[in-house]
């Protein structure tokens, strides 16, 4: 049953977004799912590949930019801000990325993206440090800003 693995990350993102990580159960889904937590670990072998499965789906909503359009700073400032708004509509995601390594295809998706980015614009300026800056950045953004 593929489907269970597929359709999974929906309703584990729906309950993260209610109550954090610790409101993420393989009972709760599975309910939601109309199966039971035991027949979810047929599926899914852990609490922790179910986390892997919501991250992955979030980090898949996150739009990328078209890297003609923009200069890279104004690029990198975007995704930032893209970022940002990702971590505000999924308050636990900035946590759970920062307790343990959570990447997934849509994440090094993302992150080819951005180091695309800063390599396009390495040739006019400095350039981008490559070893994760969105999560710098998006602190930096996040105290300048104020909280949202």
């Amino acid at each position: 049953m593929l489907w269970v693995r597929n359709r999974s990350s929906r309703p584990a993102v729906v309950l993260l977004d209610e109550g954090g990580i610790e409101n993420l159960t393989m009972r709760r889904v599975g309910s939601r799912l109309g199966i039971t937590g035991a027949a979810l670990y047929w599926h899914i072998k852990s609490r922790h590949e179910l986390l892997l499965l919501a991250v992955d789906s979030v980090w898949g909503q996150a739009p990328l930019l078209c890297l003609d359009d923009l200069p890279w700073r104004a690029a990198v400032l975007a995704m930032a801000d893209n970022l940002r708004s990702m971590c505000v509509r999924h308050p636990w995601l900035l946590t759970a990325m920062t307790i343990q390594p959570l990447d997934g295809p849509a994440r090094d998706h993302h992150d080819r993206h951005l180091l695309a980015v800063c390599q396009n614009g390495r040739t006019h300026k400095a350039g981008c440090r490559t070893s994760r800056p969105e999560h710098h950045h998006v602190r930096d953004r996040l105290r300048t800003r104020g909280s949202p």
